[in-house]
């Protein structure tokens, strides 16, 4: 398999999206917004 430099770059630039998609589906949920977005849930105060 020769791949010229294109279309080596192209692949991992598909690998690294494909890799951070699936972490990012895989990492726990975290809690809501803290009511940050304007939805009805409680507002929290902000961490120093």
């Amino acid at each position: 398999m020769n791949l010229d430099w294109q279309s080596l770059t192209a692949l991992a630039l598909v690998l690294l999206t494909a890799a951070l998609l699936l972490r990012r589906m895989l990492r726990p949920k975290r809690g809501g917004c803290g009511g940050g977005c304007g939805c009805h849930a409680p507002r929290q105060p902000k961490q120093k």
